[in-house]
């Protein structure tokens, strides 16, 4: 290992090597990559000028496709956690839409990690590598604030960058992020320094994971959005208390014809998909007695722990116990059988 990561070689830069160039490398059929990548891209450019070959790595390097591969984060023990909003890439930071709510988290080898909606992963978006060159700064004019920049560098290049942009819910919580970022980089700039070992993983991961929101994409054609079942329910705030009524707020929710759990957010005036089929086919939904509860007629939704994660429990109160029957028995219509 070489201690520096400015020192050491990307990736792209390893497969172009010679020894690695003539083995004529083929696209892994369970990669991550979209485009193919032809075998004499990889020719050999051992009798290339090094500035053409610097470019010709680059461009293997930079081929489009689409969001940046993001390694899958195994690491099991959690420093700092919370929910930011994420700038997509390429998002306009003056458009509050362009921000998506994530649950974050900086593991113990100092990598900012978060939990993928899209491919039921918990990805590192910044690793320690990363990390341990970042910049983190304040930004303004953002339609979401507090907002703040993490700049990292790519390919080990000074010209070459990268910023993540993400935005808080309070100040509070803006300082308890920059803190423990700080804090990281600084331990990765001394652990890449000193080439100490990383802290061993924990046996089980308990990071509690709430908001995994997404567009639900509806039009007026969109058949398999429609409700089965359809009220306005009590629904627990994220880290909230169903035995405190100040944590309860009614959302207009339905469960659609092809097994989503639909909500209308105030917040974002768009309906948005709560669960997915994939969450409800392994959920378990009971009943809460009402003694256990600040509303009568809640019931729990728990969705099936996935990779270590485990995630925390929806819990919604229904209007009457007839309505909340009726809201159980329609969860257990897209309950997988089985085999």
């Amino acid at each position: 290992l070489v201690p520096s990561p400015r020192e050491r070689k990307s990736l792209a830069e390893a497969l172009a090597h010679e020894f690695v160039a003539r083995s004529r490398l083929r696209k892994s059929t369970t990669g991550p990559l979209t485009d193919a990548i032809e075998p004499e891209e990889w020719a050999d450019l051992s009798d290339q000028d090094p500035d053409d070959k610097r470019k010709t790595v680059n461009d293997l390097s930079n081929l489009s496709l689409g969001r940046p591969f993001r390694p899958v984060d195994e690491t099991r023990e959690v420093v700092h956690k919370g929910m930011l909003w994420k700038l997509n890439n390429n998002g306009d930071i003056t458009n509050k839409t362009h921000f998506l709510q994530r649950d974050f988290w900086i593991n113990a080898h100092g990598a900012l990690a978060y939990f993928s909606h899209k491919e039921q992963k918990m990805l590192a978006m910044i690793d320690h590598g990363q990390m341990a060159g970042a910049t983190i700064t304040r930004l303004e004019g953002a339609a979401r604030s507090p907002a703040f920049k993490v700049t990292v560098h790519l390919l080990h290049d000074e010209t070459a960058v990268t910023d993540h942009i993400f935005a808080c819910e309070s100040e509070e919580d803006l300082g308890g992020w920059v803190e423990a970022l700080q804090r990281a980089r600084l331990e990765m700039m001394r652990t890449m320094h000193l080439g100490s070992q990383m802290a061993k993983d924990l046996n089980h991961f308990k990071l509690e994971v709430k908001n995994r929101r997404k567009a639900a994409g509806l039009t007026e054609d969109s058949e398999g959005y429609k409700s089965v079942v359809q009220s306005k329910l009590q629904k627990v705030v994220t880290n909230g208390s169903r035995m405190h009524p100040s944590d309860w707020r009614e959302r207009d929710m339905w469960l659609s014809k092809n097994g989503c759990l639909v909500y209308w957010s105030r917040r974002e005036e768009k309906e948005l998909v709560y669960y997915t089929l994939s969450d409800l086919e392994v959920a378990v939904v009971t009943p809460i007695a009402n003694e256990e509860s600040f509303y009568p007629w809640t019931f729990q939704v728990q969705l099936a722990e996935r990779s270590g994660l485990e995630f925390a429990p929806g819990e919604f109160a229904a209007e009457s116990e007839e309505m909340r029957d009726r809201w159980i028995a329609s969860f257990q219509r897209f309950k997988k059988i089985p085999e």
